[in-house]
């Protein structure tokens, strides 16, 4: 199982992509530039499997909340010369797309999350809608060096967590090394650190009523913390709760993880900043807010039956 580029691209030299590819899937390649930030396991797959079929690919260093709007900003060479189909991939911009259109783009948005004044929900993950844009099968896959069982586990995962790659049949132990891949990809470095501040996250967790309270920095990933309860908890659907402060002890960010009926209530009552598909048959959900202001950390304690401050 390829769990990391440097295998993966030892094994892909290997095959003449001119016989892997069909006279469509060239043209598709051919006339696609793809805009996508390296922020987790999904992006990094998908731009290892983009740049290895010979798409124009531009990478965006922003982290989760990446936005094409303020990557012209920091980069307003991103689309100079891009090619005429345009795949934007996870950053949300609804004005800029919709003036890019005006100019004569043609442009597309690959997601599947839920933002504060935007709802891109899909039943596929995005590197399930890249796979299908690109029309790559597993067969092709295959042949480009990739082990298909992971690709799709990695695109599992994004979507569904490891609910759903247990519904899916992954073992333990895959779901381990799938779970690693994408947390290394959002860290990229002092991955030993953060293993060992998640372990000190996940040792001060706190019980309010049903719900796992977990405290941390602001900055902080905390996905391996949350990933030890997850996984401890084989029978049953934890309700997790994330609290990020700042140095002076003001929370600069709550998000929380759990059964899909109280995420659904959290989305509708908390005007949350961010969160998964509505549309996706799973378990378990996610939502986030980000600077959450006063009432919405009322609303917030009141559905979920606990004292935050």
């Amino acid at each position: 199982m390829f769990n990391n580029k440097e295998n993966i691209d030892s094994k892909i030299s290997e095959i003449p992509e001119e016989k892997v590819f069909s006279p469509e899937q060239k043209e598709i390649i051919n006339n696609t530039t793809l805009i996508i930030p390296d922020n987790d396991g999904e992006a990094a797959l998908t731009i290892d499997l983009a740049k290895k079929i010979g798409l124009d690919v531009r990478v965006s260093n922003q982290p989760w909340g990446a936005r094409l709007d303020k990557e012209l900003k920091l980069n307003p060479d991103i689309l100079t010369k891009a090619r005429k189909n345009v795949w934007i991939f996870e950053m949300p911009s609804k004005e800029l797309e919709a003036k890019l259109k005006k100019q004569g783009m043609n442009i597309e948005i690959i997601d599947h999350h839920q933002y504060q004044n935007e709802d891109r929900s899909q039943k596929l993950s995005s590197l399930e809608q890249f796979l299908k844009k690109v029309k790559l099968t597993d067969s092709q896959l295959q042949k480009l060096g990739f082990d298909a069982h992971f690709v799709h586990g990695v695109a599992i995962n994004d979507r569904d967590y490891i609910y759903g790659l247990r519904e899916e049949g992954y073992s333990e132990e895959e779901i381990k090394k799938i779970r690693e891949f994408d947390i290394r990809a959002q860290i990229k470095k002092n991955y030993d650190t953060i293993v060992k501040r998640n372990e000190e996250i996940y040792n001060n967790r706190k019980i309010e009523k049903d719900v796992i309270v977990l405290e941390s920095k602001e900055g902080e990933n905390i996905s391996l913390a949350i990933d030890k309860i997850v996984l401890e908890n084989k029978h049953i659907i934890p309700k997790i709760l994330n609290i990020k402060k700042k140095e002076n002890g003001e929370i600069s960010s709550i998000s929380f993880t759990g059964p899909i009926s109280i995420v659904k209530k959290l989305k509708e009552e908390c005007n949350p900043s961010f969160g998964g598909s509505s549309v996706s048959d799973k378990k378990s959900d996610f939502v986030g807010w980000i600077k959450p202001t006063k009432d919405q950390i009322e609303q917030i304690e009141k559905n979920l039956d606990i004292q935050i401050r």
